[in-house]
């Protein structure tokens, strides 16, 4: 079983965002199974809120989790929720592999408020 991670740089803990559009960044790792990544998706109270499939370099991460340079886990996208909530919220991040089942890797708790 590979040693999965994640983390969601933006939005922060605490953050408030606009749930009609806010962006997501941050990171993953795969472990010896990055190579099966095929997405990187954010959750919200049950719905898909963002994926995307497009990995790119973060020189930081890489070298923090000694991973090769060729190990691209920086992801991005931007999310939106078509059933709004307001207030308290749990952002959950979760990879889509390979001949695996959706794993959860992150969370990060904001606040949701339109027009922010």
């Amino acid at each position: 079983q590979p040693t999965l991670r994640g983390c969601i740089d933006i939005p922060a803990a605490g953050a408030t965002c606009d749930p009609r559009s806010f962006r997501v960044e941050g990171w993953v790792s795969g472990g010896d199974a990055h190579a099966t990544i095929d997405a990187v998706e954010l959750w919200c109270r049950g719905a898909c809120a963002g994926r995307t499939t497009k990995l790119f370099p973060r020189p930081d991460v890489n070298r923090v989790l000694a991973l090769p340079a060729d190990v691209a886990p920086g992801f991005r996208l931007d999310a939106h929720l078509a059933q709004p909530p307001t207030g308290a919220a749990r952002l959950e991040l979760r990879l889509i592999r390979r001949g695996a089942p959706p794993a959860t890797v992150a969370f990060a708790d904001v606040r949701f408020a339109t027009g922010v």
